[in-house]
């Protein structure tokens, strides 16, 4: 790993103005050939932590001034944020396919069995028709890709 991304992952900016010259680029060769000329490195920070770095390449050199270093530094926040999101939002998913797995299950079939070992089926109807009031029902849920209702089950 180059010395400038460990730097940055240590929660340093790294400026390298010529790449070709700076002993903290690992591939000096290869990035010109690439057409780059100057690189900037910032940390991606999430609740004080270095998450990952974002980098930025320019074809002509470049000292970076501070407004460029803040700008690129909240466009790597930003990043960090949207991959705290994601994250959260694929385990979210995944919770939430298990939990209506298990409760169509339970709908359906009303097996499985409560903490003191009976059926879930007589709780599951003292509930719909007992606590709510109602002598027929269905579930739908809501897809989250499509956005669209299926029925997940129907009683009386």
């Amino acid at each position: 790993m180059d010395r400038s991304l460990t730097e940055s992952l240590k929660g340093v900016p790294v400026r390298i103005r010529d790449v070709t010259a700076d002993a903290r680029v690992q591939y000096p060769v290869e990035a010109q050939a690439e057409g780059i000329a100057s690189m900037l490195s910032v940390p991606m920070f999430l609740k004080d932590n270095v998450i990952g770095v974002l980098r930025l390449y320019s074809e002509s050199t470049s000292d970076f001034p501070e407004e460029e270093v803040e700008f690129a530094s909240a466009l790597a926040e930003l990043g960090a944020i949207a991959l705290e999101n994601a994250r959260l939002y694929s385990g979210l998913r995944e919770q939430h396919e298990s939990l209506m797995g298990d409760f169509t299950t339970w709908f359906e079939t009303g097996r499985g069995a409560d903490a003191r070992g009976g059926s879930l089926e007589s709780e599951r109807e003292e509930c719909l028709k007992g606590v709510l009031g109602v002598r027929s029902h269905y579930l739908t849920s809501s897809e989250p890709d499509s956005g669209q209702c299926r029925v997940i089950g129907v009683v009386g």
